[in-house]
């Protein structure tokens, strides 16, 4: 009843116990069942009693059916991927701040912005590229955003500096996101 490309992994796995390289095991392979469908299930197999020598006597195992989270992982990492896709190919820049640094930026707004690619900017702040026009009306909302959570979804024109000092107007929104599990602003 497991598949027979899983095959292999199984046996090696029992045999890890039983040669004695490991005393717990744990591994995922298909497995036929009742209705015909192959499920992934997660086994959990312990060698518990031992000869003389060492060599397990006893095995037990428990195995849970694992197949609805290995699709809704799958599903999570495609959709991972085409925002990932969408976000690197937008011509229109995306930024992350987090608490004043740049963290991420988009390939558009490495051009927008005048580098020849993200490491230009990557860890620079906020104040080397916003106009001295904007920056207390940009500040205020950046600490609204991450204080309080709020979004500014209303397009505003902005006056950002290049790398190579020329003035550029932009339109942009503010909005709170979660990256690497911290709030910050995507602009």
């Amino acid at each position: 009843y497991i598949h027979s490309k899983d095959r292999q992994t199984f046996y090696q796995s029992i045999q890890d116990l039983i040669i004695g390289d490991c005393v717990t095991k744990s591994f995922e392979c298909r497995m036929l069942s009742q209705d015909g469908n192959w499920n992934d299930i997660q086994l959990y197999a312990k060698a518990v009693d031992f000869d003389k020598e060492g060599i397990p006597t006893r095995i037990i195992g428990t195995g849970m059916d694992v197949t609805k989270q290995n699709v809704a992982n799958n599903i999570l990492k495609e959709s991972v991927i085409r925002y990932r896709n969408l976000v690197e190919t937008s011509p229109d820049m995306i930024a992350i701040w987090n608490q004043n640094r740049l963290v991420y930026i988009n390939p558009a707004g490495v051009k927008i912005l005048g580098g020849t690619n993200n490491w230009d900017i990557i860890g620079t702040t906020i104040e080397s590229f916003i106009h001295p026009d904007c920056k207390k009306a940009l500040f205020e909302r950046f600490h609204k955003v991450q204080t309080q959570n709020i979004s500014f979804k209303e397009i505003i024109e902005e006056k950002l500096i290049r790398l190579d000092h020329k003035e550029i107007i932009v339109e942009s929104v503010n909005v709170p996101v979660l990256y690497q599990r911290k709030i910050v602003i995507q602009m």
